[in-house]
């Protein structure tokens, strides 16, 4: 079988997807039709009824449909999709066709809208190469049962699956397609480069709310602005005070989530044609001085989470001018081919005081580190290093290939990780998922699945996905 095949039910996801974005109301608000957006807004609430229906879930599942959608005379909707140089495609679906139907028909509409839709899944269940994944992949030692303080029903995923409200999962992905809709609509009207959110721990209903004003804001004010486009800046809501609203570092401006239209009016005026100016100059710099570092260390060298942009780029410059004063110096270039498949990560010294391994065979250091101590560290580190990272690749070869079975076997859409979550842990989470095939059945046909960390009780995420702890019960 093809590695690039969608199973059937990441096909229907994905084109769901592309077609309600494409098609979301808040895409046509520059348009000043609220006649058309009403008409989109039916169309999503048809159509995403229609996909709840059990013909979908015993497609994605390749099972014959027990309780068949009783197709009725032809009713079309209307409805438009957005092409991307802003103008409109009208076209129309039969809502009440079948599984195969609907979906040659969304995707014939994407296609014509510009779109490249995702290639159709094969029509027979394929057959996996099952001693591949299973019986290479490490064994589950052992439920913790720390966490079993009163009930171990939080764990329970049969007990999960049982309760599961599928009218709030329709509710929490129309919420989530809402927030990604806007940011879309707002990021195209600042051509900003991203906008980001996650900071903020809000639910895709709340940040939507937020990306609206961000749209109005655009919409009453644009003409203030001292920048007709600001690309390549990123937006980033964070309820941190004390950074700096423009960062000509990273890129970014940072916008307070609680602040008012007027306040975030004033930050982005601070962005002119001079700024982005000295944001391409300091790119340019960390560019060149990131080669150079590189080169000589023969070692992938990034900036981590915690590192701010500004202390990462005082840390490239340091190592540039260390660097320049010993080029001429003979050190071991032997050292330097070994390892230049390795990643360093810098940290903030706080996060990380000194070099270390990580369990993804990462090698992290902080930004106070010298030329030296970090060419002691790479050559103490990396054999070790490259030992991680072969057992890790293993493991990431085997989630792919397992993650690949239980999307056709349960008709999951997607199947992830969910915060600190190793992959090790991960695969024995999937090889247990994949032994309960036959008695989970077509119970988690057309959800998301995220795999969480040990502890935590199975619940719903914001965006519909169904969360559940590794070593779930």
């Amino acid at each position: 079988m093809s590695k690039q095949a969608l199973s059937r039910s990441t096909y229907v996801g994905t084109v769901r997807r592309a077609v309600f974005l494409r098609a979301h109301p808040d895409r046509f608000r520059r348009h000043g039709d609220d006649a058309r957006r009403r008409k989109q807004e039916t169309l999503l609430k048809e159509l995403g009824a229609r996909i709840s229906e059990s013909d979908f879930s015993d497609y994605t599942t390749y099972r014959k449909s027990q309780t068949p959608f009783r197709k009725g005379p032809s009713r079309y909707i209307s409805f438009a999709l957005e092409r991307r140089d802003g103008s409109i495609l009208e076209d129309k679906i039969d809502i009440n066709d079948s599984v195969e139907g609907i979906l040659h028909g969304l995707a014939n509409s994407l296609k014509k809208a510009g779109a490249v839709p995702p290639k159709p899944p094969p029509a027979d269940e394929p057959v996996f190469n099952q001693g591949r994944s299973i019986f290479s992949m490490p064994q589950f030692d052992a439920i913790d049962h720390r966490f079993d303080l009163n009930t171990a029903k939080g764990r329970n995923l049969m007990a999960f699956v049982d309760e599961i409200d599928r009218v709030e999962v329709e509710r929490r992905r129309a919420s989530r397609l809402d927030a990604v809709a806007l940011a879309s609509v707002a990021r195209q009207m600042y051509s900003f480069q991203a906008i980001d959110g996650i900071r903020l721990g809000w639910s895709s209903e709340n940040f939507a709310r937020l990306l609206s004003s961000v749209v109005t804001l655009y919409e009453e004010h644009s003409e203030k602005f001292n920048v007709t486009s600001f690309y390549p800046l990123r937006l980033v809501f964070t309820p941190d005070e004390d950074r700096e609203p423009v960062d000509l570092y990273g890129g970014t401006i940072y916008l307070h989530p609680a602040d008012t239209q007027l306040q975030w009016l004033s930050v982005l005026q601070e962005v002119t044609e001079s700024t982005l100016l000295e944001l391409e100059h300091n790119r340019e710099m960390a560019n060149q001085r990131t080669a150079l570092l590189q080169n000589a260390l023969g070692v992938k060298v990034v900036k981590g989470y915690s590192c701010s942009s500004r202390d990462y780029h005082i840390f490239l410059a340091k190592m540039a001018d260390s660097l320049s004063e010993t080029l001429d110096s003979s050190h071991d270039e032997s050292t330097a081919l070994q390892v230049e498949s390795l990643r360093v990560v810098i940290e903030s010294p706080i996060a990380s005081r000194r070099a270390r391994l990580t369990d993804e065979g990462y090698i992290r250091g902080n930004s106070s580190i010298s030329e030296s101590d970090l060419r002691k560290a790479i050559a103490r580190l990396a054999l070790g290093a490259q030992d991680r990272m072969k057992q890790e690749n293993e493991y990431k070869e085997q989630c792919k290939e397992m993650t690949r079975q239980i999307q056709y076997s349960l008709g999951l859409q997607r199947v992830f990780r969910n915060g600190v979550v190793s992959r090790k842990e991960f695969l024995i989470s999937l090889g247990r998922l994949l032994e309960q095939s036959s008695t989970l059945g077509n119970s988690l046909s057309g959800f998301s699945l995220g795999i969480g960390t040990s502890g935590a009780f199975a619940h719903l995420g914001d965006d519909g996905s169904l969360i559940v702890p590794y070593d779930w019960r």
